[in-house]
C-alpha cells in the first residue's frame, strides 16, 4: 500500500480536491483543519491543507505535478501524538515498518538513492503550545532517521532525502517529499515545480495557490479574467511584471487573463486604495467578466479586511459597476473577494434618453440615406461580405434580425461598452442580440438603419 500527503492551501481543500479529481483521476480526500485557541495564531502551518490518499499502486507522475499542490509526500506518519511528552510521542512514532513502506514509495518516483552514503535532511513546521521549537524537532526526527539508516548522512544543501515534519498542536504528520517537488534550505516547504519571478525576485504568490485560486474563479472559455496580485513597490514609472494569477489563469482555460501589475497605471492605484483599484479595473473588465482581489481578512475573518474593504468600495467606485459575487477564507489570515462586473458606467451625456433625443427624426446612416419604413421593399439589400468590410469604430456595421444597422454613431451609447459592440462589427449578430437583448426592440436603432440582409 502506498500512502500519500499532498499539501495545498488550507480553506481551499474542496477546489484541489475538484481539480485532482476532474484533472488526474485522483479521488483523495481533505483532513480537518486544526483548532486553535482564542488568539492562537499558527502562521505558516495553518496555511496547509493536508489531502490524503492511499493506493495499492503508485500514484501517476500527472497527479503528483498537479498545479494545486504545494507538496507531496509519501507518509511516514499519521497520527495524533499523546499527552505528556509531545517531542518523545512525535520521535517515538517512527517505527522502522512505517519508515520502510515510506521508502517503498518514495522509491517508486524518486531516482535511485546513491549506493553509499546516501543523504538526508529533516524540515520542521510546528504551530501551537509545545515546550519545544522546531529546531528541537528537526534534531530529534534526524537522530531517528539516522538510527534507521546509520549509513546515511546529513546534507543540508542537496539531500537525496528530505523528509518534512509538520506538528500543529498534537497532528502529527512526517512524510518524504517527492518529486517534483525539491527541498530548499531557506524553507520548510519545498520549491515549486513552476516559479515565475518578478523583478528578479522570488514569486509574489505561491503558484499552487495561484492555480487554486484561478480554479476557484472558474473561467470560462473566452472570458475576460482580470487580476490583481500583490504589486512589487513601484514609482511614478513601474516596470511591469506579470502577474502568476494570470498566468494560471490562462493555462488553465482559452480565456485572455489581465494582470493589473501590466497596467502602470493601474499599479499605482493598487497601492493607493481598493476603491481606486476598482475604478480603474471598471476600464479593463468588460459586463460579465469578473476580478478576484486577494489579501488578509483582518480581525475577524471573513467580511473584514480586504473583503470589507472590496464590498464597500463595490457601492461607488464607479457606481453600480461591481456586484461582490463570493468570498472565500485561504491560507493563514487570508482572503479571495471576487467580484462581478456589471453595467458600463458610461460617460456623461451618453445614456439612453440622449440616445432618444439624438435619433429622433435623424439620418444617422453614415451617408445611406434615410430609409422610408412603409417601403421596405425598395430599401438597399447588402450580402454579409458587405457587412464584413465595415468593421472599424469610424464605419461599423451589424445585421440584426434581417435588417442591416450603421451602429458607429451607437457605440458610445451602448450599456455594454464599446467593445462588445465593435466586437459583433461586420457580422449577422442576431444569435448575440438574442442571447443578451431578446427583450429590447431593435427599433430604437431605426435611424441607423441602412437596408436589409440579402439572404
Amino acid at each position: 500500500m502506498h500512502d500519500y500527503a499532498l499539501l495545498t492551501t488550507a480553506g481551499l481543500e474542496s477546489v484541489a480536491l475538484d481539480a485532482l479529481a476532474s484533472e488526474c483521476g485522483l479521488r483523495a480526500s481533505a483532513l480537518p483543519a486544526p483548532t486553535a485557541r482564542k488568539g492562537e495564531s499558527f502562521g505558516s502551518a495553518g496555511g496547509l491543507g493536508i489531502l490524503v490518499a492511499s493506493r495499492q499502486e503508485p500514484l501517476a507522475a500527472r497527479a503528483l505535478s498537479a498545479p494545486v499542490l504545494q507538496a507531496a509526500l509519501a507518509v511516514v506518519v499519521r497520527c495524533e501524538v499523546e499527552d505528556g511528552d509531545v517531542l518523545a510521542a512525535a520521535v517515538g512514532s517512527v517505527s522502522e515498518e512505517r519508515w520502510r513502506s515510506a521508502m517503498r514509495t518514495h522509491a517508486a518516483h524518486a531516482a535511485p538513492l546513491p549506493p553509499s552514503a546516501p543523504s538526508f535532511r529533516i524540515a520542521s513546521l510546528r504551530a501551537g503550545q509545545h515546550d519545544f521549537d522546531s529546531r528541537a524537532l528537526s534534531s530529534a526526527l534526524g537522530a531517528a532517521v539516522s538510527a534507521l539508516q546509520p549509513s546515511w548522512r546529513v546534507d543540508l544543501e542537496a539531500p537525496d532525502v528530505c523528509v518534512l515534519a509538520l506538528l500543529v498542536n498534537r497532528s502529527l504528520l512526517i512524510g518524504a517529499l517527492l518529486p517534483p517537488f525539491s527541498p530548499r534550505k531557506s524553507d520548510p516547504l519545498p520549491m515549486e515545480p513552476r516559479q515565475w519571478l518578478v523583478r528578479g525576485e522570488r514569486a509574489h504568490m505561491r503558484p499552487h495557490r495561484a492555480a487554486l485560486l484561478a480554479r476557484l474563479l472558474a473561467p470560462a472559455s473566452g472570458e475576460v479574467l482580470p487580476c490583481s496580485p500583490r504589486l512589487a513597490p513601484s514609482d511614478a514609472s513601474p516596470e511591469p511584471s506579470p502577474g502568476i494569477l494570470a498566468i494560471e489563469a490562462a493555462l488553465l482555460a482559452s480565456v485572455t487573463a489581465h494582470s493589473v501589475d501590466l497596467d502602470p497605471a493601474a499599479m499605482l492605484h493598487a497601492r493607493l486604495d481598493v476603491g481606486a483599484l476598482l475604478s480603474a479595473l471598471a476600464v479593463l473588465v468588460r459586463p460579465g467578466g469578473r476580478c478576484l482581489l486577494v489579501g488578509n481578512a483582518g480581525p475577524g475573518g471573513v467580511g473584514r479586511g480586504v473583503a470589507a474593504a472590496v464590498v464597500k468600495a463595490s457601492r461607488r467606485y464607479p457606481p453600480g459597476a461591481w456586484r461582490v459575487v463570493r468570498q472565500t477564507a485561504c491560507a493563514s489570515g487570508g482572503i479571495a473577494c471576487e467580484a462581478a462586473r456589471g453595467k458600463v458606467v458610461l460617460e456623461p451625456g451618453f445614456g439612453l434618453a440622449a440616445w432618444l433625443r439624438l435619433s429622433r427624426g435623424a439620418d444617422l446612416t453614415g451617408g445611406v440615406g434615410p430609409l422610408d419604413e412603409e417601403e421596405e421593399e425598395a430599401w438597399p439589400k447588402w450580402s454579409l461580405a458587405d457587412v464584413a468590410s465595415h468593421t472599424t469604430p469610424e464605419d461599423s456595421w451589424m445585421a440584426v434580425r434581417g435588417k442591416v444597422y450603421n451602429v458607429s454613431p451607437y457605440l458610445r451609447y451602448h450599456p455594454g461598452g464599446v467593445d462588445t459592440l465593435l466586437d459583433a462589427a461586420g457580422t449577422d449578430a442576431t444569435a448575440l442580440f438574442q442571447q443578451h437583448h431578446a427583450w429590447v426592440n431593435e427599433d430604437m436603432l431605426s435611424a441607423c438603419c441602412v437596408g436589409t440582409l440579402r439572404q
